[in-house]
């Protein structure tokens, strides 16, 4: 999912879970209702983003990088 689409993309793959193995939002991040989940989320996920990409706010992803950097296999940001 790409920006705004990666909302759509999450709430897809909740609904299909069984069925795919996993996504990719760009430009996007998970959303804030599954910081406050007692599961993990529970379809595995890669986030691409850039500093200049304009779509979400840097601020907002360095939050969701911030809270979902305790899920195990979490994998850090390689800059460039």
């Amino acid at each position: 999912g790409h920006s705004l689409g990666g909302i759509t993309s999450q709430t897809l793959a909740i609904s299909y879970q069984n069925k795919i193995f996993g996504q990719i939002l760009i430009g996007s991040f998970l959303q804030r209702k599954y910081e406050t989940a007692s599961a993990i989320y529970p379809v595995s996920t890669l986030t691409l983003s850039g500093e200049l990409d304009g779509l979400a706010r840097v601020t907002r992803i360095i939050e969701s990088v911030y809270f979902y950097s305790n899920y195990p296999h979490f994998t850090l940001i390689i800059p460039g």
